[in-house]
């Protein structure tokens, strides 16, 4: 009998985890992550200086459409920024393995900066970073540039 109880409890365990906390906590992570990952910054009220002359990379939110990136494209190609790359944010800030092997490709791609790209009630916003070239993505304090834009 005991071992009956002990499996029926191990059971609805794994229900309860799997049906209510595991969806939790999987949806409440990445935004965490990218909290993090901006809260690092600095403010500053201007685009970085190099933005036009170097490589970026946009990490965006999964909420993003691909008609929305395609418009955001465009809006990047009639300013001169060269974005090589998009990726959804979720993916990249997933834990220590996919951000090692992200920095890793941006380093073989010669990246410079880090666009996060996030929808608003009001628009779209764009965070810019200088990429720091380590798994760690942007150095703390470093400064960034955040536009809100309407489309």
């Amino acid at each position: 009998m005991k071992a009956y109880r002990y499996l029926s409890n191990t059971i609805f365990l794994k229900i309860f985890l799997s049906l209510f906390i595991t969806p939790i906590l999987l949806i409440a992570q990445p935004a965490v992550e990218k909290d993090l990952l901006i809260n690092r910054l600095s403010i500053v009220e201007s685009v970085p200086e190099n933005l036009l002359a170097e490589r970026s990379v946009v990490l965006y939110e999964s909420a993003i459409s691909a008609k929305e990136l395609q418009e955001t494209q465009k809006a990047f190609q009639q300013t001169g920024i060269d974005a090589v790359a998009y990726f959804v944010i979720d993916h990249i800030l997933a834990g220590a393995d996919p951000q090692k092997a992200f920095s890793t490709y941006l380093i073989s791609r010669n990246v410079s900066f880090i666009i996060l790209f996030s929808k608003e009630k009001q628009g779209y916003s764009f965070t810019f970073a200088p990429f720091n070239k380590k798994i760690d993505l942007v150095n703390n304090g470093a400064p960034h540039g955040n536009r809100r834009e309407q489309f």
